[in-house]
């Protein structure tokens, strides 16, 4: 995954939705169909502890 820090925490407070964060400000790369689902899931999640 490559993102930057600003779109992650819009992200996280709710400011932008994942379909735009996916679509304008991540680039990632999956090798197991479905599994970027579980992915940005772990990814809230962790945010959402830190912040």
């Amino acid at each position: 995954m490559t993102t930057s820090y600003e779109p992650i925490m819009a992200l996280a407070d709710g400011e932008i939705a994942r379909d735009e964060f996916v679509s304008n400000h991540v680039a990632l790369e999956v090798i197991t169909p479905g599994k970027e689902n579980e992915f940005f899931d772990l990814l809230m999640r962790a945010i959402r502890e830190f912040d």
